[in-house]
């Protein structure tokens, strides 16, 4: 059953047609079919037929044509000195040979009759023309085709390869009175800037008959004129200024701006992430003490061409909250008689949390008002969350009560914070 309608269905499939090349207007061409004449009388061979009237015969004896550019041989040629559509006939027909009086056969299903396009031109024109352009159209015509003109377009960016313009196309075709016909082709396509991108353009047009391979027809056109575009180019300045990366106020003013507008002109703008920040390229960034989080802004040059990114601006403040460093001993009274060594040492941590302070600090020891040591940069916390350095302590001779001051710098702001503790050795 399933080999049945399959058969049955190739047998309804509908034949294609036999296509001829299409043919320039005023050239030769050439239309031939291999048929059997072995069983024809001698009275006829073969007869052409150009749409439902005979054109041209072979006999025994010979071969004939009804108008002078035609000729037919016995090998089943015919050839057309000069195609056209007027004279003698309307030859964008259907072309048929029937051998020994027979059916036609179909050797063209319609003669494809062409026209090159006369005085082809292409246009580049920008879309507002006024520097702020959105859009760039390209425009081919041409003053006389046939048949109606179809058209490619490529752009090519800077030394890079020609690309084909994929978007729609609009066509008109105005017709020219007259006979045969003709017409005044014209067609253009629209592409956005940010399609285009970066760069110098290029534009090339082909506008061509619309008959099977007529692209290959034609040479391209190129267009009158070059678009270049360019990124706006956008930096920042902060009032007060940064200092190492970090802010050193609770507020700054930061200010987006161009060295440069583009072409399309663009304007400056801030970011986070996708999300548009600040007004008129101005934000102002405060320091929260209740949050963490480092955000980060871009400040961009932004036009009908995209965005790109100038600068980048993360949200650091360097900061060293007062009475929030912590000195810490193992000992705060200790018996000297009760220990056999004469340097009995006594450990001495000053910390302070990360929450206090921004960057990282450095730590200074004191003891009983003598000169600080060279400050040092501290570790971190065995749980994560301070900073810290460690010094020893020994008593002199006959022991005392010691006062140690330990001195935390933030190494941005130069601010400090200090705090002590009391040591006795007995």
């Amino acid at each position: 059953m399933f080999l049945t309608l399959l058969v049955l269905f190739f047998c309804w499939s509908t034949p294609v047609e036999p296509v001829c090349s299409p043919v320039e207007e005023g050239q030769q061409t050439n239309l031939s079919k291999v048929v059997n004449t072995n069983s024809c009388s001698s009275q006829g061979l073969v007869s052409w037929r150009a749409g439902g009237s005979e054109v041209a015969q072979c006999v025994t004896l010979g071969c004939a044509a009804r108008y002078s550019v035609l000729s037919v041989d016995l090998s089943s040629t015919l050839t057309i000195s000069s195609v056209s559509r007027t004279d003698p006939f309307n030859m964008e027909t259907r072309w048929a040979i029937s051998p020994c009086g027979g059916d036609p056969i179909t050797v063209c299903d319609r003669l494809q009759v062409y026209a090159l396009p006369e005085n082809p031109s292409c246009t580049v024109r920008e879309e507002p023309d006024s520097g702020d352009t959105r859009s760039v159209t390209v425009s081919c015509s041409t003053s006389k085709v046939y048949p109606r003109a179809e058209c490619r377009f490529y752009s090519k960016t800077d030394n890079g390869d020609s690309v084909q313009i994929n978007n729609q196309i609009t066509y008109s075709h105005p017709e020219i009175s007259g006979t045969p016909v003709y017409y005044r082709s014209e067609c253009s396509v629209t592409v956005e800037v940010k399609d285009l991108g970066e760069g110098t353009h290029r534009f090339t047009g082909y506008i061509y008959p619309g008959v099977t391979g007529g692209y290959t027809l034609v040479g391209g056109s190129d267009g009158d004129k070059t678009v270049t575009l360019s990124f706006p180019q956008a930096s920042h300045s902060c009032d007060p200024q940064m200092v190492q990366g970090y802010f050193t106020e609770e507020s700054s003013t930061c200010t987006c701006s161009l060295s440069s507008v583009g072409y399309p002109r663009g304007t400056a703008q801030w970011y986070q992430g996708d999300q548009r920040v600040g007004s008129g390229g101005i934000l102002v960034v405060t320091h929260d003490r209740a949050s963490s989080d480092q955000k980060t802004y871009t400040c961009e040059g932004e036009s009908s061409l995209g965005r790109k990114t100038g600068s980048t601006l993360t949200q650091n403040f360097a900061f060293l909250y007062k009475d929030s460093v912590v000195v810490e001993s193992t000992s705060d009274t200790i018996n000297i008689c009760d220990n056999n060594n004469n340097n009995y040492q006594v450990q001495v941590t000053c910390r302070i949390s990360k929450e206090n302070v921004n960057p990282a600090p450095s730590f200074s020891f004191s003891h009983d008002g003598a000169t600080y040591d060279v400050p040092q940069s501290g570790t971190v916390s065995g749980d994560g969350g301070s900073y810290q350095r460690q010094t020893s302590l020994s008593p002199d001779a006959g022991g005392g009560k010691y006062q140690v001051f330990c001195r935390v710098t933030n190494t941005v702001t130069n601010t400090r914070d200090f705090a002590d503790t009391f040591i006795t050795f007995q």
